[in-house]
């Protein structure tokens, strides 16, 4: 009916299995139906994650969300072909999916249907004006998932903000991982937070699309978002989505009930996960977030080093994939206690899904580390968590240990001198490296009130053999134009220097011959 209208597209609004009056529903009539012509198993009565049934009914509402947004796609473009289906999806990396059944990784690869990523801020009137250092690594993290479970697709993202200035931080990091920005003030879906703002940050986006949505990815390192794991391993109550679980003093409507078990960092596979992140985050090493429904073989084809942080729960398909790419000459870094030790549905395995690529099996005595070579490749073993610890204490022995593979196997082609707390992205475009930096320097571990200060740095970026720097420019639309401003450059053998200052967001643009 809608179809028929003329309308250019359909929006349907957090399609979940709504948890406000109960949790882990549905439990009707129809719902165990299907469950049963699914799986021919009767729908469990409670939540128990020790029953293989109730996993079971965990993974299959994923399939059965997903199903039903493909069906509202398939009726629209049976009308309209040109008709898109915008799903606005609420879940991101952390462990509220596995609550609310919504998975967006399972759409990235469907036709005719695209996600809205409703990435939402740690207070609806504060927005992110009081976030710690980690809490902004929560926000990299979503919107670093939002990109990668789009697939080929435009990732449109909610902006949310609540002043002019943490409102265009939230779109620089935003545009920074690749998102296409919705600005909207926190938490309303029809207001600006401010018109001037917004039309400077949009004026930026125009004068630099091709730049920011067309580049192509120059990251060789890649961090595995396992769903199973997230589902099944370790699960705890609270979502998970930030890092602080209490706001200062007069901050009202929080994104927690200010329960310290909310925070991922209490949550032993999200906070490996995101712990990860931090750790390339502060070392300014390029990553990207690679989802696992559906994971083939091209997922992976421009890595050289694949994080599997606490990956648990596999399915045969996807270790035979994992299993490919070491085979070919991949790196893996493997943590956690049991390594693939669990199938897709959050069931002990006999053995190990790896354990060939691990290098150990369930009856040997587990390694504190290990590496072990496979066909062309490598697995880096952890049993403890380090991302977890770094996560939670930002301490550099953890860091250390799991940064050692990228930098004796794939050492990227960028390095930044400055502060840790400076995100950086690297992409191509034609002949141009394209070098994004967002500044979060005045945020430390402990909530503060929202300033900008502007952080000089430098970066590097190896030239390849052959090629010649002409031109260097930043752009940024923290001043009145967004137009490229030349900037000079230091030659060292195949090394280019750039000096700069970042005040929120900048765009270096590095042009070679």
């Amino acid at each position: 009916g809608l179809a028929a209208t003329g309308v250019d597209a359909i929006w349907p609004d957090v399609p979940i299995y709504f948890d406000g009056a109960l949790s882990w529903c549905d439990a009707s009539a129809w719902a165990a139906a299907a469950f049963r012509a699914d799986s021919g198993l009767e729908l469990p009565r409670t939540a128990d994650f020790t029953n293989p049934v109730f996993r079971r009914y965990v993974e299959w509402r994923h399939r059965n969300l997903a199903g039903f947004q493909l069906d509202i796609a398939a009726a629209g473009r049976a009308v309209n072909p040109d008709l898109v289906t915008f799903v606005e999806t609420v879940t991101m990396d952390y462990q509220y999916a596995s609550l609310i059944g919504l998975d967006g990784a399972q759409l990235r690869r469907a036709e005719g249907v695209s996600q809205v990523w409703e990435v939402d801020i740690l207070g609806n009137y504060d927005g992110m004006r009081h976030a710690t250092a980690s809490d902004w690594i929560c926000l990299i993290s979503m919107y670093k998932y939002a990109r990668a479970a789009s697939g080929g697709k435009p990732a449109w993202a909610f902006s949310y903000g609540w002043k002019a200035d943490d409102a265009s931080l939230v779109m620089a990091e935003l545009l920074a991982a690749g998102c296409n920005p919705y600005e909207v003030k926190s938490p309303f879906k029809d207001q600006s937070t401010d018109t001037a703002m917004r039309t400077r940050m949009f004026g930026f986006v125009a004068a630099h699309q091709e730049r920011l949505f067309d580049a192509v990815p120059g990251a060789s390192v890649g961090v595995y978002h396992s769903s199973g794991s997230r589902d099944f391993v370790s699960p705890v109550q609270g979502s998970g989505m930030y890092v602080n679980t209490k706001p200062p003093a007069g901050i009202s409507d929080w994104w927690s009930f200010e329960s310290s078990e909310e925070s991922c960092t209490q949550q032993k596979w999200l906070g490996e996960f995101r712990g990860t992140v931090k750790a390339l985050v502060y070392a300014h090493i390029p990553f990207d977030t690679v989802p696992s429904p559906g994971l083939d073989a091209g997922d992976l084809s421009r890595f050289r080093v694949l994080y599997l942080p606490n990956l648990q729960a596999v399915s045969d398909p996807e270790a035979e994939v994992l299993r490919a790419f070491v085979h070919g000459g991949g790196t893996v870094v493997v943590t956690g206690p049991a390594p693939t030790a669990l199938d897709a549905f959050g069931t002990a395995r006999a053995e190990y899904a790896l354990a060939d690529v691990l290098g150990f099996s369930r009856a040997d005595p587990l390694p504190a580390a290990g590496r072990h070579a496979y066909g062309a490749g490598t697995c880096w073993y952890f049993k403890d968590l380090p991302g977890l610890s770094y996560l939670a204490h930002t301490d550099a022995q953890s860091a250390e240990r799991l940064l050692e593979p990228v930098r004796a196997v794939a050492p990227p082609a960028v390095s930044l001198a400055g502060d840790r707390r400076i995100h950086l992205e690297l992409s191509r475009f034609g002949d141009d490296i394209v070098v994004q930096l967002v500044n979060f320097t005045q945020f430390g571990e402990s909530p503060a009130p929202f300033t900008t200060t502007p952080a000089a740095c430098t970066v590097s970026l190896s030239i390849p053999a052959g090629k010649q720097v002409t031109a260097a420019a930043v752009s940024s639309p923290d001043g009145a134009s967004p137009a490229p401003v030349p900037v000079g450059w230091k030659m060292s053998g195949t090394t280019v220097s750039v000096d700069l200052t970042v005040i929120q967001y900048s765009l270096l643009t590095v042009t070679l011959r």
